[in-house]
């Protein structure tokens, strides 16, 4: 990830550009969340200009919130907590 977000960045300063502004996916959309493009571009000087945040609400209109099945059930069997029988 260095390496690629590093020749993009020579590219770009080569067509002429300053900046490279990028923003990151939030990690909850990721199936792998591991912020290793944000390790990168630590790694290559880049500097955070702003931090937006986001949230999730519960839905409206009388729909009921179902529980997720945690990674570690069998498919088709409802997720249980850590901890629960």
């Amino acid at each position: 990830m260095i390496e690629s977000l590093g020749a993009a960045v020579a590219h770009y300063a080569d067509q002429g550009f300053s900046a490279l502004r990028y923003k990151a996916v939030p990690y909850i959309y990721q199936s792998t969340p591991g912020q290793d493009d944000l390790y990168a571009l630590f790694r290559l000087g880049a500097a955070r200009l702003r931090c937006d945040l986001s949230c999730a609400g519960r839905p409206t209109g009388g729909a009921t919130p179902q529980r997720a099945p945690t990674a570690c059930s069998e498919e088709g069997s409802p997720g249980r907590r850590h901890g629960e029988p």
